[in-house]
């Protein structure tokens, strides 16, 4: 296994890069949702964004993990709202606000893993190389807890791809209505769908 040397320098690049976007689960979105006290659907509508994506770049949709669904007849990806600056709406002072219950895409950051052999292997986050400053600094990098948060992730994953294509279906065959609240209300667990034969 390759050894990586890393310590977070709290540079905030990586939550104030534009084009870097905090994909999030349906778990990382009911931690935020329960842990802040919102009050309704309406107030995850002020973290979150729908980010469109052209389904026909297969470069793209080959980094992407988070699945992609309908939404208003475009595919998106949920992710945190940023900033007009294009900075993370939980970054304040240089400091992420919601920092105990950061999405867990961010707490393997500026690393990511993928599958070689039935084995998970880590490596340096594409998007990372240009932006973070903590790379090849401090120690090398025990990868037991990444690997662990990545493993909860892939878990996690399983779950968010099967309400995601479920959610699909239901668009495609006219069931439901495909608005970013129906969409919020559906993966938040808040909407009873009845299966007639």
């Amino acid at each position: 296994m390759k050894i990586y040397k890393f310590k977070c320098v709290k540079c905030g690049n990586c939550c104030r890069n534009k084009n870097l976007i905090v994909t999030i689960t349906h778990y990382d979105l009911l931690k935020i949702y329960y842990t802040l006290k919102l009050n309704s659907i309406d107030d995850l509508l002020d973290i979150v964004a729908f980010y469109e994506i052209d389904i026909n770049d297969k470069e793209l949709l080959k980094r992407l993990i988070y699945p992609e669904f309908i939404i208003n007849n475009k595919y998106c990806i949920l992710g945190l709202n940023k900033n007009n600056d294009g900075s993370c709406i939980y970054l304040k002072d240089n400091k992420c606000t919601i920092y105990k219950i950061r999405p867990k895409i961010c707490r393997i950051f500026p690393f990511n893993f993928i599958e070689k052999s039935n084995n998970l292997q880590p490596q340096i986050n594409p998007l990372a190389v240009d932006i973070c400053e903590g790379l090849n600094k401090g120690t090398v990098v025990n990868f037991s807890l990444f690997k662990e948060i990545y493993i909860k992730i892939n878990d996690e994953m399983k779950e968010y791809k099967k309400l995601i294509s479920l959610w699909n279906n239901l668009v495609i065959n006219k069931v439901i209505e495909p608005s970013p609240k129906v969409f919020l209300n559906f993966i938040s667990g808040n909407i009873n769908i009845k299966v007639e034969n």
